[in-house]
């Protein structure tokens, strides 16, 4: 099985897509039964399927998601930009919204919810709308489109989070990526209630967490 950082930088042929999908299948079911895995990480499509049309990603992706669904695990699908390459085109989540509605059942969060690209965003946040099964976190988002999350879909199906990248050492004030994140809870004004939900009830819904 390849490493996730192997696939993220490899660009599978059509010959090598299937097996792809049947080792990620075979990782799933080796993480619930072996290590007691409660949801699976953010993943990259490009590593599963080459097809750009929204309906036969899904196609594609119908075996990680069966299998997804049977051992009732939520799921994580990146949203916007990353330093791999041949994902770009997989940030938007537009195409999200098919294999949101065929499985109703599992939670698929949209990691970074945008990551601050407004277009990105508002792709997101059409989806989730359409999709009760659809969550985001905070991870690199703006305060301006977490409070726009909570006041559209409820701080009930958003959770905190927190990412590091080679690139953020670029930005101008990188900070701590904890207190950064933590920091756009009060800029985005929530409540104390919306705070709980983010920081550890949505979570904890989400992953099934006996907390």
């Amino acid at each position: 099985m390849h490493r996730w950082t192997d696939l993220a930088v490899h660009r599978p042929t059509p010959e090598e897509l299937p097996q792809y999908r049947a080792k990620a299948v075979a990782e799933i079911i080796r993480g619930v039964e072996e290590l007691g895995m409660v949801g699976v990480g953010e993943f990259f499509a490009r590593c599963f399927t080459a097809e750009t049309n929204p309906e036969k990603i899904a196609d594609d992706l119908k075996p990680i998601m069966d299998v997804v669904r049977a051992y009732k695990l939520p799921i994580q699908v990146m949203t916007a930009w990353t330093q791999f390459r041949h994902n770009l085109f997989y940030g938007d989540p537009i195409w999200v919204d098919e294999i949101a509605s065929a499985y109703p059942d599992v939670p698929i969060i949209l990691t970074k919810m945008g990551r601050g690209m407004e277009n990105v965003f508002d792709n997101a946040l059409m989806v989730a709308m359409r999709n009760s099964n659809v969550y985001f976190d905070i991870v690199d988002t703006t305060p301006e489109h977490l409070r726009r999350a909570v006041d559209t879909i409820g701080a009930d199906r958003i959770m905190f989070g927190t990412d590091w990248c080679c690139i953020t050492r670029w930005i101008s004030e990188p900070g701590d990526c904890y207190d950064r994140h933590l920091a756009l809870l009060d800029k985005a004004h929530v409540t104390a209630n919306q705070r709980e939900d983010i920081e550890w009830r949505t979570a904890a819904k989400v992953f099934n967490l006996d907390l």
